[in-house]
């Protein structure tokens, strides 16, 4: 949990078309605003 992991999506962009539905941006701040409200 303490080690960052970043994947790398080109394979999947360039072979099956893939585009995520939900950008890291967003997804983020949907994260943030999800764990503010779920007691810890």
């Amino acid at each position: 949990m303490a080690t960052d992991h970043w994947f790398d999506i080109s394979a999947a962009r360039r072979d099956l078309g893939y585009t995520p539905r939900v950008t890291m941006a967003v997804g983020t701040a949907e994260l943030i605003e999800h764990l503010k409200r779920e007691p810890a």
